[in-house]
């Protein structure tokens, strides 16, 4: 054990990774972060079970799997001239990786894994008869140790030793060498703590809590044995919530002074709220998707959407879609269709659609699945690029009702001045 390790087992107890020799910030690869210890320097108890009594991590995290989990999953292989073909969903892998629990929950799983913990490891169940996968097992991966011998990545799930080629790891971040992604928790302890001791701060407060508005003085001399049981009566009768604002009954000449307490000495909202605005930010999740910013932000909220799309979902996208393609025959692969999460205002769709027409890049046919329509099939110019913008079913010129402008009107006399 290093001189480091010693110190802060010394100062402040466990650590926080478990008792196998690479996990996480253990790991001889990884720096060690200020959250090498379980409690932080706020006092508070900092894992991935703590941390989800933050409403922001909860929040957070489920945001990021729900939307991940509820996109759809194409199938593509690139033909003889290298252009991508759609494939039906044919390999059992892709219809039901995880056997008995259903995609959606299964994507949930591995995806909170992912952020909560920085790895998700699948452990291949069943193969089918050309060996490819076809079934998957989601592993926790506080019970998985991973290391290396004679230069080969083995896996350990308790006491059972797995075949590396059955197992499908998924990292989040990983430092040069690493065997494991960091995980982001131990990482985050110093805020996460602050925002724990915060929440517990405020819990006491209300629970255990003498509240008065003033304080009672006399002027008249009282021993230890009067005081003691002055400030007993006291906590008596006015600790805690249900009796913070009892009135109190004076004797012995005690005179009630009101107290003027200001909020703002504590800080306890502003720390609140500033570890919330943290917590979002090392998860990539917008504020307003969260509520923590004004209404006038939601006016916003498509773009945001399409903006937490490309920064943050997008590397849960990536990595997903390249572990199942990996997994799948030489040639195939897989991708996350992200059209309902990128779709923005109805003008700014119909402007997309019109300049993608006019570039001559898209069809009428292949346009109208984003407006969840169905495609023309009696008119051939619906699958052709060089159809103009406005063409009736016989292919013509001739401008639709919809853009059409109507005449000036006229006058009995049929004068058009």
């Amino acid at each position: 054990m290093s001189k480091l390790t010693r110190l802060g087992a010394t100062l402040f107890g466990k650590r926080s990774a478990p008792a196998n020799s690479n996990v996480g910030w253990a790991d001889p690869s990884a720096i060690p972060p200020n959250s090498a210890v379980l409690r932080s320097v706020a006092g508070t108890t900092v894992n991935e079970h703590t941390a989800l009594n933050l409403i922001t991590v909860f929040r957070c995290v489920e945001l990021i799997a729900d939307y991940v989990a509820g996109l759809p999953l194409n199938s593509f292989a690139n033909d003889v001239n290298g252009q991508k073909k759609q494939l039906p969903l044919v390999p059992a892998l892709l219809v039901s990786p995880f056997g008995d629990v259903t995609n959606h929950q299964g994507m949930i799983t591995s995806v909170t894994s992912l952020a909560l913990l920085g790895n998700t490891f699948w452990h291949v169940l069943t193969r089918d008869n050309l060996g490819y996968a076809t079934t998957l097992e989601i592993l926790n991966p506080s019970a998985v140790r991973v290391f290396k011998k004679n230069g080969v990545k083995g896996y350990q799930f308790g006491q059972r030793y797995l075949d590396p080629d059955d197992v499908i790891h998924i990292t989040r971040f990983t430092l040069p060498g690493g065997l494991r992604g960091l995980n982001p928790i131990e990482y985050m302890a110093q805020p996460l703590g602050i925002g724990l001791a915060a929440d517990e701060l405020a819990a006491r407060m209300y629970s255990q809590g003498t509240m008065p508005s003033g304080v009672l003085t006399t002027e008249k001399e009282i021993d230890q044995e009067e005081a003691t049981r002055l400030a007993e009566r006291l906590m008596v009768q006015h600790g805690g919530l249900a009796q913070s604002h009892l009135p109190l009954v004076l004797d012995n000449g005690l005179k009630y002074e009101p107290l003027q307490i200001d909020p703002s000495t504590m800080q306890l909202l502003d720390t609140r709220l500033f570890t919330g605005t943290l917590i979002a930010q090392a998860f990539g999740v917008p504020l307003a998707m969260l509520q923590m910013e004004d209404r006038a932000s939601f006016k916003d909220l498509e773009s945001r959407l399409a903006d937490f799309t490309i920064s943050t979902l997008s590397g849960y996208l990536h990595r997903i879609e390249e572990a199942f393609s990996n997994a799948l025959p030489r040639g195939q692969f897989v991708r996350f269709d992200v059209t309902e999460l990128m779709r923005t205002t109805a003008i700014a769709r119909a402007q997309r659609s019109v300049l993608l027409r006019t570039a001559g890049v898209a069809t009428q046919n292949e346009l109208r699945p984003y407006e969840d329509l169905s495609p023309i099939l009696d008119d051939p110019m619906a699958d052709s690029l060089n159809a103009p913008l406005n063409s009736n079913q016989n292919g013509d010129n001739t401008v639709s009702a919809l853009t059409t402008t109507p005449p000036p009107t006229t006058d009995a006399g049929g004068d058009n001045s």
